[in-house]
């Protein structure tokens, strides 16, 4: 499954890169891609989060922006603050360091309840497993 899929990476500046799944036949339109031209200013708050946490010790924004939704398949929830935006993530461990691959963006819990939305986390989980494979077959 994981062939149909590959990893992107884009430069966030001042060294932040993003890994982002891509599907191989939009290789060059990624979600981060599509929200660039489609919703900039969402792609701003997205990306500056990111990049605050590629920046440093990732472990340091669990609880504030990150959020573990599947530990056994390191799924994270990234939340991005004073906005409703979420993003779903692969959290990739490379040496002890954290290099999230980012899956896709959704708006975040809104009601009582306060959770994700039950599809969501499945298409999380099955993306997480894809990126998984793709990781691992760059190494």
């Amino acid at each position: 499954m994981g062939g149909k899929y590959t990893i992107v990476r884009h430069d966030l500046g001042d060294g932040a890169i993003v890994e982002v799944l891509a599907t191989c036949e939009n290789r060059d339109s990624d979600f981060l891609d599509r929200l660039f031209t489609r919703d900039r200013d969402r792609f701003k708050v997205i990306a500056r989060t990111i990049k605050r946490i590629s920046l440093s010790d990732g472990n340091a924004y669990r609880g504030t922006f990150l959020r573990m939704i599947d530990d056994g398949l390191s799924l994270v929830e990234i939340r991005i603050p004073g906005k409703v935006i979420r993003v779903m993530a692969y959290d990739r461990k490379v040496g002890n360091r954290m290099r999230l691959i980012l899956l896709f963006d959704f708006d975040g819990h809104q009601g009582k309840t306060g959770n994700i939305p039950r599809h969501l986390i499945e298409k999380g989980r099955s993306l997480a497993k894809i990126a998984r494979e793709c990781a691992e077959g760059e190494q």
